[in-house]
């Protein structure tokens, strides 16, 4: 059963969904992938792999910014995917620009504008200081993103950029959430009345991937989450921005609602630079911490959408954070990993996935883990497996588990008319 509902101040919806993926570009697309099961990873083609240990990758494809102007052609292409999945979601949302009310965005990267940073090095070290493109810096720090949508479609409310490593478009969206929920507080006149959240990067480049291949973090075989022969994730590029506002004002506006967003969880692990904690403690933590702000019992969770990067220590320990967190219940709840599809979108990688469980609890379909052959003694959940299933859920559960032990946890509730 749920437990009594506490006061909370407003409830917060998702009306308009923004994409920019390796598997597609619309809500439309990311369901026909999560039924399909058809992934977006294949050889780099940005530069040259062939000296690298890692030659694969989730890479954006027919991407273009022809009908936008020259200001767009000269941001870093991690700042373009956020104007283009911007657009959308405001067209999604049927949000006339410039926005006429108030309008936030916290938008975050991982790797700021990685091709910059390394376009500008190179040109450094190739031809000297006077050579280094003026756009070098605002097209690299990793606030430009969330700057540069709200330069380009008029927002004038809060503005921030947020950096969890790969738990960051759940912090944003989190932390969007909260503002949401608790603006009753604040004078009118300063209320937001949207919100667009959720991550961008496009890492895929010769030091991304030299980097991440360094740390025998990535796999150059299929990507295998829970799978005993599991061996590491393949780096995806990609840009996933949702647009929330209060139920009351979607309401009067007659706007569409994907789903509720019903709780959230964040803190830290405080134990090591990259690897989880081992027993999984803080992770659990976290998730107790989304399922108590949203006044829900771990039998009440329909779906988990796993962080789940196919790493031997890090699926250990969401396994064990899951059974932690979710108890006798556990072995009831279907969970799974979409990253073999979308490859690990990083800064965009939980609103992706956040995507996945609103299409759980609105499609009733839940996107499998692909390339699942050998099962792990140690990793033996419900895990949704090789082919979509359809289910009946309420709730779903998103895990992001960044570099740094910082965990986000969102919990998402299926939308009822009545």
């Amino acid at each position: 059963m749920r437990k009594k509902q506490s006061i909370y101040l407003n409830e917060v919806a998702i009306t308009g969904i923004g994409v920019v993926s390796p598997v597609g570009n619309s809500y439309k697309d990311l369901v026909n992938c999560a039924r399909s099961a058809k992934s977006g990873i294949g050889p780099i083609t940005q530069f040259d792999a062939s000296v690298f240990g890692c030659k694969l990758a989730a890479e954006v494809k027919d991407f273009s910014i022809d009908e936008f102007g020259r200001e767009v052609k000269r941001m870093d292409r991690t700042s373009q995917f956020a104007i283009v999945a911007a657009k959308r979601a405001f067209e999604d949302a049927k949000i006339k620009v410039p926005v006429e009310e108030n309008c936030g965005a916290i938008i975050g990267s991982v790797a700021g504008g990685a091709n910059s940073y390394e376009s500008g090095h190179d040109a450094l070290k190739t031809h000297g200081p006077k050579r280094v493109n003026p756009f070098c810096i605002t097209r690299s720090i990793s606030n430009m993103p969330s700057a540069n949508v709200a330069i380009f479609f008029g927002l004038h409310g809060s503005n921030f950029a947020i950096n969890t490593a790969c738990s960051t478009s759940n912090t944003a969206i989190g932390h969007a959430y909260k503002h949401l929920r608790f603006q009753n507080a604040i004078a009118k006149k300063y209320r937001c009345d949207y919100i667009i959240a959720g991550g961008t990067d496009s890492c895929i480049t010769p030091l991304g991937i030299a980097g991440f291949d360094a740390m025998m973090a990535l796999t150059n075989d299929k990507m295998r989450p829970f799978d005993l022969n599991r061996s590491g994730f393949i780096i995806g590029e990609g840009c996933v921005l949702l647009v929330l506002e209060t139920l009351e004002h979607a309401l009067n506006r007659k706007a569409k609602i994907y789903a509720i967003i019903r709780g959230f969880g964040e803190n830290c692990d405080a134990y090591h630079i990259a690897a989880p904690h081992p027993e999984g403690e803080y992770a659990a933590k976290c998730m107790q911490m989304a399922l108590d702000d949203a006044d829900l019992v771990p039998g009440n969770i329909g779906y988990i959408n796993a962080h789940a990067c196919a790493t031997k220590a890090g699926d250990w320990a969401e396994t064990k954070a899951i059974k932690m967190a979710c108890g006798d219940a556990v072995y009831r709840i279907p969970v799974s990993s979409s990253k073999p599809l979308t490859g690990h979108l990083l800064a965009a990688a939980g609103a992706i996935e956040s995507v996945f469980c609103i299409i759980a609890l609105r499609d009733g379909i839940v996107v499998p883990t692909i390339n699942y052959e050998t099962p792990d003694p140690k990793c033996d959940l419900c895990y949704i497996v090789n082919e979509c299933k359809q289910y009946d859920a309420n709730f779903a559960m998103n895990n992001s588990f960044g570099f740094g032990g910082q965990n986000a946890v969102l919990i998402f509730e299926k939308y009822n008319d009545a």
